[in-house]
């Protein structure tokens, strides 16, 4: 939305801030990620009508103009107010609702503690058998030249009586990149899209969009291979291009003359259940709000392609309206910036009778198979019921036969002084009667103690493996941001540093860096430069972790705090990364 210089404005954003009207998303600024929330809108404005539809969009940006910020939603079934060709079932439900607000939204580093006991568990309003024949049907549409590729959706139908709790839970530790939570007085959305639909920062317009589909295994070799199996298929990667050209084509009608470019084709982003293939489309234009709606609206990657006839044959075959579902979620704030995701992988829920749908689909090609795109669609909606590691503090710990935990009362104080700055309750008689050995343990064992916000502790060991022989590492290509406050609290959320390795796979560890150039930390140690005999680490100031071992060699007098800059690498010595698991690991560096 905008920078946010000032810093966090709190680390949780807590439950109980979020009511009626509130508006909450996942949010990337200058200072670092977190969740902007806006509340308290001044008014909301409801389109029942195709009619409706435009002179709401006008009032949201006129509304952004003076300074305001508007956020809601557009559904599907909105398609026909922007161009009268595109056909959509009829829908008593609103067409889009949008809250305007006065302030600016807070900003937020985690999900604060929730709690939710109940289960998301929704069943298909369609048979696999029916699904597909219906496929076939649009094989034949496909042989008869009167579509190219078919976005073919249905809904999953369940109770949700608590879908923020539902939210909070499904976020976890690796939220969607546009996470989104919208209150109205009569539906609640609870998305948990990885897809950007458009972003708008003055006269720059980014499109990203995702098309190409294969399941993550959780093993992070078998992923690797997935992700290169998915980027090298012909099948996915022409689906991927007609709706990246689809999307040139719409951004060609409101772009300045050659300004539209496509920046990154067929990626693969890594999320908790999928990998998707993505591609990213720009361009320059002083097109309003509503210009860039009715050159885009609905997104390509949700129909299909050519857009006017899909829609038709879409109608035709779907068993009912879509709803929010693969319309538009966002916001609009102030000078000239807006950003909208696909509403897909969301969850719609009546807060007065907990009735709740949740729609998924696939893109029919002539070389599908149907029973893989039942597969797809099921793989897609696994979102709901496989939820990621809860947010939790956490310490790594070396239990050794002849010594116990090793520096155990310096990792319970760092632990307890992390739930004190974030006002969690902390046991610190339970959690010392976690770090006992089990019966039987002779050799050394890797301890992974955690804490939930609710101060509930859980243990998981394995046998320590030590690693011998130097590590490859290499300085990020940009930087984090050293007033982030989750680099002095370690906990589970790991999305940060698991984003430097991603970006960096054939190297095993990455140094990082902060806006000022100066160097950090290792994803998982803390850095240690030797020059001279001396052992130096950076201060805290930079952004690191206090780490235990470092904190205790610093008491010791054998490491020093100095500001470290990447030319102070050339003139090492040696470089190091240590943690209280492991000591110190020799890094070898590379220049890129």
């Amino acid at each position: 939305m905008t920078s946010h210089p000032a810093g966090y404005d709190t680390f949780f954003l807590l439950r109980d801030e979020i009511g009626p009207g509130s508006f909450v998303c996942r949010a990337q600024t200058e200072i670092g990620d977190g969740w902007w929330h806006l509340r308290n809108p001044r008014k909301t404005l409801i389109a029942w009508k195709h009619a409706d539809v435009i002179p709401l969009l006008e009032a949201v940006e006129a509304w952004a103009f003076q300074s305001g910020f508007a956020a809601g939603y557009v559904a599907y079934e909105a398609s026909p107010a922007f161009d009268a060709a595109l056909v959509v079932h009829p829908t008593p439900d609103p067409l889009a609702i949008f809250h305007l607000y006065d302030n600016p939204p807070t900003l937020h580093r985690e999900l604060g503690p929730s709690r939710f006991d109940g289960v998301v568990h929704l069943e298909p309003d369609i048979t696999s058998g029916t699904f597909m024949l219906l496929v076939k049907e649009i094989r034949e549409a496909l042989a008869d030249g009167r579509t190219y590729q078919t976005n073919f959706t249905h809904h999953l139908h369940g109770q949700v009586h608590d879908a923020l709790g539902a939210f909070f839970r499904l976020c976890g530790t690796d939220p969607a990149p546009y996470a989104t939570y919208i209150a109205t007085d009569d539906l609640t959305i609870a998305s948990f899209s990885p897809e950007l639909f458009f972003a708008k920062h003055g006269t720059q317009v980014t499109c990203r969009p995702m098309k190409g589909t294969a399941p993550r295994f959780g093993d992070p070799q078998e992923d690797a291979q997935a992700a290169e199996f998915l980027k090298a298929s012909e099948k996915e990667r022409a689906e991927n291009l007609m709706i990246v050209d689809m999307i040139r084509n719409d951004l060609g009608r409101i772009a300045e003359t050659g300004s539209v470019v496509t920046t990154a084709l067929f990626g693969v982003e890594s999320h908790r259940t999928v990998l998707q293939m993505t591609s990213t489309v720009t361009a320059q234009t002083r097109a309003s709000l509503l210009e860039l709606f009715k050159s885009l609206f609905p997104c390509a990657s949700v129909t299909g392609a050519p857009k006017v006839e899909t829609m038709r044959l879409i109608t035709s075959l779907e068993n009912s309206a879509r709803g929010v579902y693969t319309g538009a979620l966002g916001w609009v704030g102030p000078n000239d910036s807006a950003q909208f995701s696909v509403a897909i992988r969301t969850l719609e829920v009546e807060p007065s009778t907990g009735r709740a749908r949740f729609g998924v689909g696939s893109g029919i090609v002539w070389d599908s198979s149907p029973a893989a795109e039942w597969d797809e669609c099921r793989l897609k909606s696994a979102v709901l019921v496989d939820p990621p590691t809860e947010w939790a503090l956490l310490e790594t710990m070396l239990w050794l036969p002849d010594e116990g935990v090793t520096l155990d009362e310096a990792h319970l104080d760092r632990m307890s002084r992390s739930a004190l700055k974030l006002g969690l309750p902390f046991d610190r008689e339970l959690a010392t009667t976690m770090l006992q050995p089990e019966p039987g343990w002779e050799e050394p064992m890797r301890i992974r103690l955690t804490m939930n916000p609710m101060g509930q502790f859980h243990r998981t060991f394995r046998r320590f493996m030590a690693r011998s022989g130097p590590v490859r590492a290499i300085v990020a290509k940009r930087p984090i941001l050293s007033t982030d406050p989750a680099l002095v609290i370690k906990s589970t959320s790991r999305w940060l540093y698991d984003s430097f390795l991603d970006e960096n796979p054939q190297f095993d560890e990455v140094l990082l860096i902060n806006e000022r150039g100066e160097l950090t930390e290792f994803t998982i140690g803390n850095l240690v430069v030797e020059v001279g005999g001396r052992h130096f680490t950076p201060p805290l100031s930079s952004g690191v972790l206090p780490g235990v071992m470092r904190e205790a060699l610093i008491e010791l007098e054998r490491l020093e705090e100095a500001v470290l800059l990447p030319k102070d690498l050339t003139h090492a010595e040696a470089i190091w990364r240590i943690n209280s698991v492991s000591g110190f690991t020799r890094m070898l560096m590379s220049s890129g």
